[in-house]
């Protein structure tokens, strides 16, 4: 990614996705960072946005070395640090630093567990590794039990459903959900008719006597973007059409609205909902 000026000197480009796009000129004028127009202490704005002309536009800009230099139609002139344009442009881009995979996949994301780990290179490297592939796997964790909610908690903050805090996966009497029986599952996302759904979900394998009940992933965005390319009807279908996604119990009702594929508002992907078990009332013990 490069910040560029067009030959006239009168617009300002970043080189993305192999194309020249023009950044507005209000959008450098909100990032002035002169002194006369910031609180010194806060660094908030003195101004107010609203009071920018409708045609504001951009007389001169000039890049030498990392500094872009813009003059504005209103008479403001502001330097501008390339790297930190390009930086603001990237965290709002974050979504194309994420890695799609298949059963081909080869550096499967791993980590070796050891105590205070989020203390060290490794948790960082676990945490990137999680945003980049939408999964990490963790071994050598320790059996005890509830140590997932302290592994939880040194990341951040635990949200409780009306399954508590812990969702214990094993085989009950009188199941209220079909992660309580002995079936398969086939690809899903947990919990669609919760609002929001989940985010983060970590699963804590501590002790296996059944033979199979192996874990399987699926990456859900590479299957969208599979439909985007080749079946691209079905695609706007998952994409526009809302489904009502509903759980019911004696003592819970959830309810919940959205599309198997959301997108953005910049028409990227956002969240994938899928559960080929649900039906549109779950009825629970």
């Amino acid at each position: 990614m490069k910040i560029g000026v067009a030959k006239n000197k009168k617009k300002v480009f970043v080189s993305l996705y192999k194309k020249n796009l023009e950044i507005h000129p209000i959008w450098l004028r909100e990032r002035v960072n002169n002194e006369d127009l910031l609180d010194q202490i806060s660094g908030q704005r003195l101004y107010d946005s609203s009071d920018f002309k409708k045609n504001l536009k951009i007389k001169n800009a000039l890049i030498k070395k990392k500094s872009l230099n813009v003059q504005f139609s209103d008479g403001i002139k502001s330097n501008y640090d390339v790297d930190d344009l390009i930086t603001e442009i990237n965290k709002s881009l974050s979504y194309r630093k994420i890695s799609l995979w298949d059963s081909e996949i080869k550096n499967i994301p791993k980590v070796i567990y050891k105590t205070n780990i989020f203390e060290t290179k490794e948790g960082c490297d676990l945490l990137q590794k999680f945003y980049q592939y939408g999964f990490t796997i963790v071994k050598k964790t320790p059996s005890e039990k509830n140590f997932i909610k302290k592994f939880a908690y040194s990341i951040g903050v635990i949200r409780p459903t009306n399954f508590g805090v812990i969702f214990n996966v094993k085989s009950v009497n009188n199941p209220n959900d079909l992660a309580y029986t002995t079936r398969s599952l086939a690809a899903h996302t947990d919990n669609p008719y919760r609002k929001p759904i989940p985010g983060i979900q970590m699963l804590h394998c501590i002790e296996n006597r059944s033979k199979g009940g192996f874990s399987t992933l699926t990456d859900g965005f590479a299957v969208a973007e599979y439909l985007k390319k080749k079946h691209h009807n079905f695609f706007k279908l998952l994409s526009t059409v809302k489904i009502r996604f509903t759980y019911v119990s004696r003592d819970t009702i959830l309810e919940n609205w959205g599309e198997i594929i959301e997108l953005d508002s910049n028409g990227f992907l956002k969240k994938i909902r899928l559960d080929p078990n649900l039906n549109h009332r779950h009825f629970g013990a």
